[in-house]
């Protein structure tokens, strides 16, 4: 009998511990998608920001152009992209950018459809009177869908504010995060050549939104984000820190330079309480 007793519970006690390790292996796939969401957003915004800054150049509506080969967007454009632009005043202008009802690949091997919407308000040359305004309609990325509306205003030459209202992504599982943030970024080399190949910026600031699961979050970048232009490197941060807050208490938080190597890559560290694992950031955008 007392071997029956200490058997049962011998069995209840290793599933006990089983069933607390699966559930901290869930947690912490949940956080590092939380953490990859968040990643997502960012570099989506600043996609979106780079789009519309080559886009105001390549059509001379500014002063002295930049060239921006950092991620073939001229090469993407001439494939799917339509452009339309439209004068609203003299001041004003409209750029759509159709990519279609239909998925298109582009050079990249990525399959977009729907438009980006970009208002313009000033220009280039006056930067503290320079804004871009950019929403979305139906805009997909190999079946995420983005949305909200992303502010831009320049406040110097190399130094500009990004404020994003209302932000979403729908994921392929059918699940959405949403995201609305404050974030400064300023050009800390390569502002005085015409090509953004050289430039690098940091980006600081402080969002929050929800996550997969319905959990309301808020992040803020303890160690600024760098980013640098040079083709093949401005798809990720290679280097800063953004810390989670999820309402558990937990300390955590993801370095984008687990190596301390500034690489260009996708890898990063998610820490939670101490405890860190790399994981490889997946970005819809690039392959």
């Amino acid at each position: 009998m007392k071997n029956l007793v200490l058997l049962f519970s011998l069995s209840f006690l290793m599933l006990a511990c089983s069933k607390e390790e699966a559930l901290q292996e869930i947690s912490l796939t949940e956080d590092a998608i939380t953490a990859e969401d968040i990643a997502l957003m960012e570099m989506d915004m600043s996609y979106a920001d780079d789009l519309a800054e080559m886009e105001m150049q390549a059509n001379e509506l500014g002063t002295g152009g930049r060239v921006d080969n950092s991620y073939g967007m001229d090469e993407l454009l001439r494939t799917c992209g339509e452009r339309t632009w439209e004068r609203i005043d003299s001041n004003t202008r409209k750029l759509t950018i159709d990519f279609g009802p239909d998925y298109c690949q582009g050079p990249d091997s990525l399959y977009r459809k729907g438009k980006i919407i970009i208002i313009y308000f000033g220009r280039p040359g006056a930067p503290q009177a320079y804004r871009k305004v950019i929403t979305y309609e139906r805009y997909f990325v190999n079946r995420n869908g983005f949305g909200g509306t992303l502010t831009i205003t320049h406040v110097a030459r190399d130094t500009w504010n990004r404020m994003m209202e209302n932000g979403f992504v729908l994921h392929p599982d059918g699940k959405r995060t949403v995201h609305n943030y404050r974030h400064q970024v300023v050009r800390i080399e390569g502002g005085d050549t015409p090509e953004r190949d050289d430039d690098v910026t940091k980006t600081e600031g402080q969002g929050f939104g929800m996550n997969r699961g319905g959990t309301r979050i808020q992040y803020r970048i303890v160690e600024p984000l760098i980013r640098k232009f040079e083709r093949g490197c401005a798809r990720y941060f290679i280097n800063g820190v953004t810390k989670i807050n999820d309402g558990t208490g937990r300390d955590i938080s993801l370095d984008y330079d687990p190596g301390n190597n500034a690489a260009c890559d996708n890898i990063a560290a998610l820490t939670i309480d101490g405890q860190t694992r790399r994981i490889e950031l997946k970005h819809p955008f690039f392959p």
